[in-house]
Formats: C-alpha cells, structure tokens, sequence
C-alpha cells in the first residue's frame, strides 16, 4: 500500500509489465485529488490536497492485443501539526475563574491532546479542543506543564506555566508627589519615578492612561516641553499579578524659567530712550510677559515714563499657559539737570573808542557725575539776541580744560563754540569764554542771551540750556541779562598822551551815526588842532602850524560840533587838560 500526506508531493508510482507494449493506461475509481494518472505512461504523480481513506485503485492497461489491469492501494493522511502555543506565563487566583486558555497552532490539525502533569485541582483540559478552563480550588505552586498535540500524522508539543495564588487583595495604591520643575532646569530627573515617593511592599508603580486599564510598570519619560501633565498611578501586585483598585493622580509642570532682565537707567529726554520697559526683558519663544509693579498686575507694558527717580518691577512670562516665577529689575530715570550744569555769565559791556562795546562771556560747563563725558558742544546763537539794527562780531573764543575752542565760531553762521574732541572729565568744571563787539547803532536796553551744551553720556546724548546761576543757586533755566548803554556825547576834561596805553586819545563818546567836528584852541586863541570828522584819533599833537608837535603840558579850549544823521548840529564849548 501508499501512504501520503496531505500537502507533500508523491514519489512517482512507475508501472512494470511484460508481453507486448502498451498503448493506453485508466484507473477506476478516480485517484485522490491532487494525483494523477499519465495516460501514456501509466505513471502517477502530484501532491495530494485533502484526506483520503485507505482506497484500492484498479489500472488498466491496454494495447491491440488486450488488457491487463493492476490494483494499488493508497491512504491520503492529513499533515502533522506543528506551531502549537498557549500564553503564558499565567497567574490565577484561588476561587477566581479564569478567562479560558485556548491553543493555536500550524500544520494539519489537531486531533487530540493530553497535558503533564495534572492540571491543579478546578481547572479542566479539553483532549479534544485543547482548550484549559474552570476555577483552581486550591493553591499550586508555579509549575510547568507539557501538552502534546496529535494526529495521524505526528505530534506536537508546548509548554504552558501556571501558578494559582491564595485569595489575593488588590494592593493600596502608591504614595505619590506632585511637582514642579523649571523648563532646561539642572534638576530636571529623567523619567517619573521620582514623582513616586513609596509603594507596598511586592508591587511596583504603573503608569496608565486615563480613563482605561491600560498600564505600564516603565516609568514614562520626563516632558521636555512647558506645560502641565497628568498622570494616573496605580500599584501592580508581581506575585498576585493584581493592579490596584484605585488610583492616584500625579500632576507634573513644567514651568518657564524666570525671564532674563536687565536693570537699566535713563537720561529724561534723550532721543534714543525706548518707549516702554520691554527691551529690558527676554524669554522663551512664544512666551508672553506680564509685568507687575508694586504688587499690582500692569494692563500694559510699563513706560519709560516722566518721573525721576528708580522704580522696581517684577515680570514673568506665560508659554502653554504655565507662568513663570517673577523676574525683578530696575529702571532708573535721571533728571538731566543733575548730569550737567551750564552757567553763562556776562560782564558789563566795555565801552570802546569808536562807540561799541566789548561784551566779554564766561560758559562754566560743570560734570556732576563721576562718569566722563565726551563730544562737549556748547553753543551759542549770538544773532537770536542782538537786535536786527545792531551789529556784532566775535572778537575771541577760548576754553578751558577739556574743552576745545573752535576757531570758526561767529554765532551766526557757525554757532559752535567747541569741537567734538572736547570732554569733560567727572566732577569737571571747565570754562568758554568768549568776546563779542557789539555796535548798537542807536539801540539801548536789555538783551537776553542763551547758550547749550551737548555731551555724549553713558546714557545717550544729552543737552542742557544754560542758565545764570550756578546749579546751587538755579531755581529755573532763566537766560543771562546783559545791557546795552544808552550813549550820549560825553567829553572827558583831559588825557594823557605819554604813550603808556591809558588815555593816550581825546576820546570823545558819541551815539550812532554822530559826526564831530572838533577844534582845540591854545590859550592865545590859536587853533592848535583842528578835524571836521573827528574819530577819537588826537593823541596831543597839533595840526596846521603846529603839525607834528606834541603839545605842551596844560589847559586847552575846545569847540565841539555834533552833527547826527538828521542834520541836527550840538555845539559843546569846554576846557582840556594835556597831561603826560
């Protein structure tokens, strides 16, 4: 007889004969699917594809002559099986069903199936399905247990570990800390253990998701990103395999880090000043800041303001909605008049030969810090005080000091006293001074002046209007006063032409636009000088016949004729002294 398995091809069945050759070949009944029967050869062959019980199968063969037949005989088995499995390893409890192990497996079926050993007391074992079920009654030891798998064709084997535990209670849940650490924080841990503070004694800690029994003894990974986490804990029994009843839930924030400030300080003014407090303070990306001061929540991001003096802020920054700790910094506004002081002083006008005046100015330009300043402009826009008839003209500039006099300056088109390489040293008081000639052309009265300084500080560029006080004495920035003389004719009653630089000329004062005609007459009534447009020139010595003498010591008589731009004629009659 044949016997095949379902699924493995045959080896070929070849005929043998003797007698004539044979022409054709048929089987009765048809062969087992998946066989087949060459017609010319007579040769069987294939694999066979389902079971078939023991058949004989009758061949005839055939020729001109006659036939002759064979009877073969051929069993189809199913395949062995193969794969087979349980899950495992299984923790039951004693008095508790247990949720039925089934097995799988590969290769042909299963007919029956036997388990060793026994099975603990309660549960039963299925030959026929394989199948373990039941309620363990009693409590047994781990143990493994062999069961075999069989069919016609082999067997198969799989090993299947279980345990039955006494009645066993669901553990306490865990003790466990809610926490809070700082976004990149050096104490950051690495996973939520450390949240875990104690568990039962035979369980360790689970993490599940929310709202299912879905857990894991794996302590989850620390978030990284800011934000507030959630956790459900539970306790899990190893012996019992038992999770606990109920659950803890274990809050974890991340929180931004305090926002980085700087504290910084101000000049009142100065142009480059931001418009609030924001470029003081920096965070995360995304992170909005909120700022407080003295305690109260700002609607706004703080101004720089107007008010002198320092003012304390805290701020804090919100991402994913979690704020921050708060942030303290200062911001510090300067009043300017407290960096730099500028006086303009003004002496009395000098009145000069020809009927204008030297105005001699003084600019005390005082640091009032202890840090040095640098690029020192003062100016001075002499054309805004001298009236629009009156002229004027710079008749020298100095400074002092740090200060660098510029040569240039004419207070009109050029109002700059200093150069940029000036400074000011901390605590300096440095000086400009300056003269100017002032032709009044017939204006008398008071004049005011003002004068600025410009400094480059550690705080920005800052400039202050002078006063005429000195800063002990300043209530306000009031400008510097300086007056112009009314001039009238005024002789002198003698001079002294010895030559030393001190009335050496007759030097009559005139208003504007006067002409003198001057006549000087010894004591004999000689003409001794004599000048139809007198500029304050006689130094003493004659004209006409007594051109080029000096004149000798003592009184003379004089006639004056002044002659204004009207054509109006005032004539003054007087004594001179010549004295050397």
């Amino acid at each position: 007889p044949n016997v095949y398995t379902v699924g493995t091809a045959i080896t070929s069945l070849n005929p043998t004969s003797t007698g004539g050759a044979i022409s054709t070949y048929t089987v009765s009944p048809s062969l087992p699917a998946g066989l087949t029967l060459n017609t010319t050869t007579g040769i069987i062959t294939g694999t066979p594809t389902s079971i078939t019980p023991q058949a004989s199968y009758v061949v005839t063969a055939n020729n001109a002559s006659g036939t002759n037949t064979s009877t073969i005989i051929i069993t189809v088995n199913v395949s062995a099986p193969s794969g087979l499995n349980y899950t495992s390893p299984n923790v039951f409890t004693k008095s508790s069903s247990i949720t039925a192990l089934s097995p799988t497996s590969t290769g042909g079926t299963i007919a029956t199936y036997s388990i060793s050993p026994s099975l603990p007391a309660g549960l039963s074992f299925n030959t026929t399905t394989g199948i373990i079920s039941g309620t363990p009654t009693s409590v047994s030891a781990q143990t493994s247990y062999l069961i075999t798998g069989t069919n016609v064709s082999g067997n198969v084997t799989a090993t299947i570990v279980i345990t039955v535990n006494d009645n066993a209670q669901p553990p306490l849940p865990p003790v466990v800390i809610s926490k809070k650490y700082i976004y990149n924080g050096s104490n950051l841990p690495t996973t939520l253990k450390a949240l875990v503070t104690s568990f039962p004694v035979g369980t360790i800690p689970a993490w599940c998701t929310i709202g299912t029994l879905n857990c894991t003894t794996t302590p989850p990974t620390v978030p990284t990103a800011v934000g507030k986490y959630v956790y459900q804990i539970r306790t899990y029994d190893t012996t019992a395999q038992l999770y606990s009843t109920t659950f803890v839930n274990d809050t974890l924030i991340i929180a931004p880090p305090v926002p980085v400030v700087v504290d910084s300080t101000y000049v009142f003014g100065v142009a480059t000043n931001p418009s609030n407090v924001s470029v003081l303070v920096s965070g995360l990306t995304g992170a909005t800041f909120s700022y407080y001061y003295l305690g109260a929540l700002q609607n706004s991001t703080p101004a720089i303001g107007n008010v002198f003096g320092a003012k304390k802020y805290a701020v804090s920054q919100t991402l994913n909605n979690i704020e921050s700790d708060t942030s303290v910094f200062n911001v510090t506004l300067l009043d300017p008049a407290n960096l730099i002081h500028l006086q303009k002083i003004v002496d009395s006008g000098i009145l000069q030969v020809n009927s204008t005046y030297n105005y001699p100015f003084s600019l005390v330009v005082s640091n009032l810090t202890n840090t040095p300043f640098t690029n020192i402009i003062l100016t001075d826009n002499l054309q805004n005080s001298v009236p629009i008839t009156s002229d004027y003209s710079v008749v020298k500039n100095i400074a002092t000091g740090g200060l660098i006099a510029s040569n240039s300056f004419n207070g009109n088109s050029d109002i700059n006293l200093t150069l940029p390489a000036s400074i000011l040293a901390p605590l300096a008081k440095d000086t400009s001074k300056f003269v100017i000639n002032l032709v009044p052309k017939g204006y008398s009265g008071t004049l005011t002046n003002v004068a600025y300084v410009k400094a480059n500080t550690k705080w920005g560029t800052i400039i202050m209007q002078s006063s005429s006080a000195t800063k002990a004495n300043e209530t306000s920035k009031a400008p510097t006063n300086y007056y112009v003389k009314d001039l009238s004719i005024s002789i002198p009653e003698g001079f002294s032409p010895n030559h030393d630089g001190a009335h050496d000329n007759f030097v009559i004062i005139k208003p504007y636009n006067v002409t003198l005609e001057l006549e000087v007459f010894n004591r004999w009534g000689s003409i001794v000088y004599s000048n139809n447009n007198y500029k304050n020139d006689w130094d003493g010595k004659g004209t006409g016949n007594f051109a080029g003498k000096d004149l000798i010591d003592g009184g003379y008589y004089y006639s004056l004729r002044a002659v204004d731009e009207t054509g109006k004629v005032q004539v003054f009659k007087g004594f001179v002294i010549i004295q050397r």
